[in-house]
């Protein structure tokens, strides 16, 4: 469940990773990406603002994407708490983190 071109989130994730999925949904709701990854539908790439209860009640796990400590943010993989993350959920935060991690230090050259 990918945020819409016109969120700052987008733009983060498309310098780590220019090709993202096709045929994911593509909202600008918070709400939306929350609902539909409560209901199982998927997982989605989004800060913890919005969340917050989702976060605190365990609906929710937080998945998080590290960067280098320039670049502090709260950017994640959220996945309904109900199900244990697979490996791959975590290799895909992992990957992305050090596509963010390359991204920052060549703009940074």
């Amino acid at each position: 469940i990918l945020p819409k071109a016109d969120l700052s989130i987008r733009r983060m994730l498309l310098s780590a990773a220019p090709s993202l999925p096709v045929g994911a949904i593509e909202t600008s709701s918070v709400e939306l990406a929350k609902q539909l990854t409560l209901r199982g539908l998927g997982l989605s790439f989004q800060t913890r603002i919005g969340i917050e209860i989702e976060l605190r009640t365990r609906e929710l796990v937080h998945v998080p994407i590290t960067q280098p400590r320039a670049l502090r943010s709260d950017l994640g993989v959220y996945v309904r708490a109900a199900r244990n993350p697979p490996v791959a959920v975590h290799a895909l935060a992992e990957i992305m983190a050090s596509k963010i991690g390359m991204q920052a230090e060549a703009t940074r050259k």
